[in-house]
């Protein structure tokens, strides 16, 4: 479930930095693609386990 929250927790971690760095529209990009391959992943998972 690790891999679900590694989109969200690289955005958070541009949001903390001191510089106040911009999130790069390359990476919001790749992480809803991420977060949509991590959502079909785990029903297949799901369906899998039922």
């Amino acid at each position: 479930m690790a891999a679900k929250d590694y989109p969200s927790a690289c955005r958070d971690a541009f949001r903390r930095s001191p510089a106040r760095t911009a999130y790069p529209p390359e990476l919001a990009r790749r992480e809803d693609g991420l977060k949509r391959i991590c959502d079909v992943v785990l029903g297949i998972i799901d369906f899998l386990g039922s």
